[in-house]
């Protein structure tokens, strides 16, 4: 056997025509590339597509809980929505603001200091998963959400009792607000999970799921699709799946 060693001179003689995009790499032509990816799972699902059809495939919470661990799906849609929903609440609040009793002004500035930073907050979360930094999403939802304080939580109650009507949209708000820290754990929890084993009866799909889950999604790209399949007590089929 004779091992060759690459110098950074090398490199760059060795690597021409599409391997110059690897240039900084020394062993480019392992890297996967969307292309390259796409054309191994269409050659792999071949054996599986007279009994696959996407047309009538029914979306089940295990592929929306992968999904979530792959940065996919449904959660984005969650993240707009309580960013729009916050907004459209922090905007019908803002306008009643000057019939606020000088009493609660002090709090009310508090909230409304915690509500504008939950927003930037929810901004930048969308921002990183559409953009697919998801190693940097993880930082930031390791560093959690900011809790809210005990007197903006008694806040919506003090603004109904006075009888203004941004009571009720502070209360959907400080909702939002409190929620946040326990979101953030959910999805920091399923985007850092490595491996998913799915266990089911014969006959129950995970074939087809298998096949959903690595389709290419967005900026996603496609995933290695390999299927072994073991007898297992009470006829129950395992399937493992390894996703890029």
């Amino acid at each position: 056997m004779r091992i060759h060693q690459w110098t950074e001179t090398d490199v760059d003689d060795l690597l021409t025509d599409s391997a110059e995009i690897f240039r900084q790499t020394y062993f480019g032509n392992l890297i996967f590339t969307p292309h390259s990816l796409d054309r191994i799972r269409t050659v792999s699902i071949g054996p599986i597509k007279s009994r696959w059809l996407p047309e009538v495939h029914q979306v089940t919470a295990a592929q929306r809980e992968v999904h979530e661990m792959l940065g996919s799906g449904d959660l984005w849609g969650e993240i707009d929505s309580l960013h729009a929903d916050l907004k459209r609440y922090l905007a019908e609040i803002t306008s009643d603001s000057s019939l606020l009793p000088r009493l609660l002004k002090s709090t009310f500035a508090e909230f409304i200091e915690q509500a504008s930073g939950a927003l930037s907050l929810l901004e930048g979360i969308q921002r990183m998963g559409k953009d697919g930094d998801l190693e940097l999403l993880k930082e930031r939802l390791l560093r959690g959400a900011p809790t809210v304080s005990k007197d903006v939580a008694l806040l919506p109650s003090r603004l109904r009792g006075a009888g203004l009507r941004m009571g009720l949209f502070t209360t959907n708000a400080v909702v939002i607000l409190s929620d946040l820290p326990r979101l953030f754990v959910r999805i920091g929890s399923s985007l850092n999970t490595s491996l998913a084993i799915i266990v089911a009866n014969a006959g129950c799909g995970k074939t087809q799921l298998a096949a959903e889950l690595t389709a290419a999604s967005g900026n996603r790209p496609s995933g290695v699709f390999f299927m072994e399949e073991i007898c297992l007590p009470q006829e129950i089929s395992m399937m493992w799946l390894i996703m890029l």
